[in-house]
């Protein structure tokens, strides 16, 4: 997966260093050859703050169903993101970065880095990523592949704004206890919801949760998820790249979209892509969620 990643091994270290959150789901190995940096996002749960590595998806899971009680991403205090900042603007050459934040709508994440960029002089540039979870991991990867191809921070901005354009994320919540939890939905609409077996189906629009619709059931859930990709390649026009997203607990169902969207649009497969602790404490165990864009948009492997 390496593929064309080979700038940061061979000169030592990117012309322009790219950081974001770790919420953004993007995977250890990706990390490693992309050589983005992130910023550590707490979690709190009852007056108690965790690191994403003190509170991995299971154990977030059993927390709240124990206690009852939501769990939340909290603001990063400023001095971390500063240490972070500084850290990556070590490692660039060209002593600038660019950090990609989840979306102003649904976090105070981008305000906070906003804030703390005005310290460095103009050498950091904070992008509103306008969405969260793996389609942000997405744009840092993008950001990466092209500062490693000597894009500056304004040619990134203008290939995140269109990228952010030109991407589905749309996800089916297993339960509709966590949404109860976290204050979403009412005590009674969780438990009809529960009875009757429906799913919401969720999408991020225009820097927003969308409430899509309610279906039955998993195997309505999944073609539910394929019909929004097919529509999303009629309205791209693009050969797109696909993966299927999941939640603790989800594995089942984004294998049975992965079957599908392959049987669809053949190789390369849909990869797996596993969702971590910040989206499960919103949306809980067995989400499944497809993820599109268009291929020409390269993360730094073939």
């Amino acid at each position: 997966m390496a593929g064309d990643r080979v700038g940061i091994l061979r000169d030592g270290g990117p012309m322009l260093a790219v950081t974001t959150e770790s919420t953004a789901d993007i995977l250890p190995l990706q990390l490693g050859y992309s050589g983005i940096q992130l910023l550590p996002v707490p979690l709190g749960h009852q007056g108690r703050v965790y690191s994403e590595r003190e509170l991995p998806p299971d154990q977030l899971v059993n927390l709240i169903r124990a206690t009852g009680e939501p769990a939340r991403t909290l603001p990063v205090p400023d001095e971390a993101v500063a240490r972070t900042f500084e850290a990556a603007l070590q490692s660039s050459r060209s002593g600038r970065l660019v950090h990609v934040a989840s979306g102003s709508r649904f976090t105070p994440h981008h305000e906070v880095a906003a804030r703390v960029a005005e310290r460095f002089g103009g050498r950091v540039q904070v992008i509103d990523g306008g969405t969260v979870s793996y389609a942000l991991g997405v744009q840092a990867l993008h950001a990466a592949h092209l500062a490693d191809q000597g894009a500056d921070s304004g040619q990134i901005g203008s290939a995140l704004s269109e990228l952010r354009e030109r991407t589905l994320l749309t996800f089916a919540v297993e339960s509709l206890d966590f949404l109860r939890v976290n204050g979403r939905i009412g005590n009674v609409a969780a438990f009809i919801g529960n009875w009757l077996g429906l799913r919401p189906v969720l999408a991020v629009e225009a820097g927003e949760v969308v409430n899509k619709s309610r279906v039955r059931g998993q195997d309505a859930a999944v073609r539910t998820l394929l019909s929004a990709t097919h529509q999303f390649q009629r309205q791209t026009g693009e050969t797109l790249r696909l993966y299927c997203g999941h939640t603790i607990g989800g594995e089942g169902g984004a294998g049975q979209l992965q079957a599908q969207l392959q049987a669809v649009y053949g190789n390369p497969p849909a990869p797996l892509h596993p969702l971590g602790s910040g989206l499960t404490a919103n949306v809980g165990p067995g989400t499944v969620a497809v993820l599109a864009f268009p291929r020409r948009f390269g993360l730094g492997y073939a």
